[in-house]
């Protein structure tokens, strides 16, 4: 009688708690972002995203994979990212899967893990030489003084070569320039654009502008061009956006559509991290109330943590009856 008790309480405990996870700046935490072309057959165009994180919310890679062509669900890794040992990393392979060499890159953060400065060196020339590009960014508060936000970028492009066994680089001066970002009404405009926002606020923790461009390092938290706004034009091209109808109005739908008739042709899709709260806690056989433990679920799967060892790892496909009666047994043992 009373495991029947216990079980019925759980269900509905766990049911009615279902949190949005939100970083440490309060933004909604992306899982994945999965594009396509509307006229694609069979989705062979498919570009999705993952996103993982450490267990203070804070971004440790993102993995960008490619269709593979055999169907619209089985994916090739393309490009990562991946924040490790306090330093960024990036690694891009090629369409069987192998790591590409010739592509060199490097980073330097800051204290709040923003980019400062990025280098991209190709080597695929030749043995005797290579080209080098150079990204320093700039950050200041024009909005607000907690957003600390890129306004300016400097690129520098530099010819290596060796000789007599030594590295000897030279800039290319005529190629310097700079990328300045004005910042109104909350809202970043690359200076020289006419790039307009929407009315739709931007509480996502990525760069949308940057997604929809299809660049993995800055439409990630770790370059905040930060805007208050979604993008309505960007660089001729216009986005309409779908939300959900009820609260927290997630973001689940991003189209790129004619400006003329509305007409679609390609859509990003868009899922969150979420939390699933459980307070009642294992102490021997019996429930406590000392400590919280906690539930990570997404729509497909769910994850039950202990502070002191998982109980299980993976319940895919899951369903309120399905989730307590294995937290009931894992509690009963």
């Amino acid at each position: 009688m009373k495991k029947t008790i216990f079980l019925l309480y759980c269900i509905m405990f766990v049911s009615t708690l279902c949190a949005q996870r939100l970083n440490h700046q309060g933004k909604k935490m992306v899982r994945s972002v999965t594009s396509f072309a509307l006229n694609s057959p069979n989705r062979k165009d498919t570009i999705k995203y993952n996103f993982y994180y450490d267990d203070e919310c804070r971004l440790i890679k993102v993995d960008e994979l490619i269709n593979s062509g055999i169907n619209h669900k089985s994916y090739l890794l393309y490009n990562r990212m991946e924040y490790k040992d306090g330093r960024l990393h990036r690694t891009d392979y090629d369409e069987y899967g192998h790591k590409k060499t010739k592509f060199i890159y490097s980073y330097v953060l800051d204290s709040d893990r923003y980019v400062v400065e990025s280098t991209f060196k190709d080597i695929s020339g030749n043995d005797r030489g290579y080209l080098k590009e150079v990204t320093r960014f700039t950050y200041d508060y024009p909005y607000k003084d907690d957003i600390r936000q890129i306004v300016k970028e400097t690129n520098y492009s530099f010819i290596g070569e060796f000789i007599k066994g030594k590295r000897v680089e030279k800039e290319v001066v005529d190629d310097r320039y700079d990328f300045w970002y004005d910042v109104i009404g909350g809202n970043t405009y690359f200076r020289g654009r006419d790039d307009t926002y929407a009315c739709e606020y931007n509480d996502l923790n990525i760069n949308v502008s940057d997604l929809l461009q299809g660049d993995i390092e800055r439409l990630t938290e770790w370059y905040n061009f930060y805007s208050r706004c979604l993008p309505l034009k960007l660089l001729g091209d216009y986005y309409r956006y779908t939300f959900t109808d009820t609260e927290p109005y997630n973001l689940i739908k991003v189209e790129h559509v004619d400006d003329y008739d509305g007409r679609a042709y390609k859509v990003w899709l868009i899922d969150y991290v979420y939390w699933l709260i459980s307070r009642f806690t294992l102490c021997g056989n019996t429930l406590t109330s000392n400590t919280t433990d906690y539930m990570e679920a997404d729509k497909n799967s769910l994850f039950y943590v202990n502070t002191n060892k998982i109980l299980f790892s993976k319940i895919p496909n899951y369903s309120s009856l399905t989730i307590l009666s294995i937290v009931f047994s894992s509690f009963s043992k």
